[in-house]
């Protein structure tokens, strides 16, 4: 189930602590997702250990509906086949899977593919910077990333992704005179 978290988060760009909380009434229709809420970790002092819990809101306090590929409606309709009764969609015999256990697989898988280790934040950068080098608008990029200024998207989240030869290309086009 981990493993369709890690393909969901490319597809989607959702902050990691969203994915993990999302229900199964979040897909609200095909093809749409419903972002309300998130998974946030805090130290109780009185127990003295670190309690990760759902807040009711997400971390721009407002809920976004986003628009899903076809490949990560296909992702969800899977998770809905193997917890065909879970309330959340990434949950195993133990309950809801939390975020810590899918950047643990990321990690793990990162290493056992010899490259460099990654984050789910840099997961959200390249699909944020994806969108924007296919020319998607930004007012849709904003609010996938659910980003309240589309100065975050563009100062945090566009970075070139092209290779050498791709750029080579770009810029001997660009320059004929």
């Amino acid at each position: 189930v981990i493993h369709l978290g890690l393909m969901l988060a490319f597809y989607t760009g959702v902050r990691i602590g969203e994915l993990y909380t999302l229900k199964r009434s979040d897909n609200i229709e095909k093809y749409f997702l419903t972002i309300q809420r998130t998974e946030v970790t805090y130290k109780d002092k009185t127990l003295n250990k670190y309690i990760t819990t759902i807040k009711e809101s997400t971390k721009g306090d407002e809920a976004r509906v986003i628009d899903l590929p076809k490949k990560a409606q296909a992702i969800i309709d899977q998770l809905y086949l193997l917890n065909p009764n879970g309330e959340f969609l990434f949950m195993d015999d133990k309950g809801r899977i939390k975020s810590k256990r899918f950047n643990y697989y990321l990690t793990k898988a990162c290493r056992e593919l010899g490259i460099q280790e990654k984050t789910s934040h840099k997961m959200r950068k390249t699909y944020g910077s994806n969108l924007l080098e296919k020319e998607v608008g930004e007012a849709i990029v904003q609010g996938q990333l659910g980003h309240k200024q589309i100065s975050t998207t563009h100062n945090f989240y566009h970075y070139d992704i092209t290779d050498d030869d791709e750029r080579s290309d770009i810029i001997n086009q660009a320059v004929v005179y």
